[in-house]
């Protein structure tokens, strides 16, 4: 009997598992970006805290040679609730920046996508490190 309780436990959906909502995005996120652009390919790494509505209430972004870029702007919304797909995009320094596709986790602790802006492309992971 124990054997049929712990497999029914098991094989029940767990909520944090559950489907995507609005709500899952907001909190304070780490972002790891690989930037390909028309003079030259680097790395940033950047902070922002995601707040109600997916509205991106502040972030900061370093990189090698570029320093406290402001993200001026931006917000995130849930694409697809069942698959976690996320789009969204953000003002960095002034320049528009677009996530056209990206996945969030099923615990919704982190995920990765792809993103355009006018001189190039990105790719980059995110990984939740508060609540908002």
């Amino acid at each position: 009997m124990y054997v049929a309780v712990g497999l029914l436990a098991v094989t029940l959906p767990h909520p944090a598992l559950a489907d995507c909502v609005q709500k899952d995005i907001e909190g304070r996120w780490r972002v790891y970006a690989d930037v390909s652009d028309r003079q030259s390919a680097h790395w940033l790494t950047c902070t922002l805290s995601v707040g109600e509505g997916g509205v991106i209430s502040d972030g900061r972004c370093d990189g090698p040679g570029q320093k406290n870029l402001l993200i001026s702007a931006g917000r995130i919304e849930i694409a697809d609730t069942t698959n976690c797909t996320f789009t969204g995009y953000l003002d960095v320094n002034e320049t528009p920046n677009r996530v056209d596709h990206a996945t969030l986790s099923p615990e919704k602790t982190f995920g990765s996508g792809v993103g355009s802006y006018r001189d190039g492309f990105f790719t980059f992971t995110i990984i939740k490190t508060g609540n908002p």
